[in-house]
């Protein structure tokens, strides 16, 4: 059963679909689960599409903004694992393309950033770039919720947040793909450059600054 019909009736001829980085129907985790199910759905509908799949986004990073700007730290339960985050931009600059180009029909593009980084790597970074001393620190799954929550998430995406987590910390976050220069002949922006970009939401003021 074709249950997307009205989109082939309304004349929609191809679907760009954001997606996630893993994405599977039978991923225990929800947020792969999902995209992965939404993905399914409409390839049975008979539209053209294109999914893009891009791992955990460096904008993400704007969620730990308040504790970096206070006080020079920001919290997580990533442990060591590499994660190869990738510019929201770059994903932006792949829609735009699968959207206006002939070609990308049919096709599913994993996204990733450049490097793989863990999150203490990450905070060097921030500390290089604003000329401050910016830490990361670990913390338990279960308080690291408990921020999420603080932050305004619903009950149910603190979870989803949390179990993207746990596949960092098993090292599925770590692969590289070179989706960004293959489709766009552009090299994806790094972790420098997306800091660099935001300097000023992530620097914090100077001592005694009103």
């Amino acid at each position: 059963m074709q249950s997307c019909g009205r989109g082939e009736a309304s004349g929609v001829r191809h679907i760009v679909k954001l997606s996630q980085f893993r994405a599977n129907p039978d991923a225990r985790e929800r947020f792969p689960r999902y995209h992965g199910a939404v993905e399914a759905h409409i390839r049975n509908s008979g539209i053209e599409y294109t999914f893009l799949r891009p791992n955990h986004f460096m904008q993400d990073f704007f969620n730990f903004r308040p504790t970096i700007a206070a006080q020079g730290v920001f919290y997580a339960c990533a442990g060591t694992a590499r994660v190869s985050i990738v510019d929201v931009r770059d994903i932006a600059t792949m829609a735009v393309l699968a959207l206006t180009e002939p070609g990308h029909e049919g096709k599913t593009y994993e996204i990733t950033g450049p490097e793989a980084l863990t999150h203490r790597e990450m905070a060097e970074i921030l500390s290089e770039e604003t000329r401050t001393n910016v830490k990361y620190v670990e913390i338990s799954p279960d308080s690291m919720r408990h921020v999420l929550l603080d932050l305004g998430m619903s009950v149910w995406q603190a979870d989803g947040v949390l179990e993207d987590y746990e596949t960092y910390r098993r090292g599925e976050g770590s692969r590289i793909t070179t989706t960004v220069e293959d489709v766009t002949g552009i090299y994806p922006m790094t972790f420098e450059e997306f800091t660099r970009d935001y300097i000023e939401d992530f620097r914090r003021p100077a001592a005694g600054a009103a």
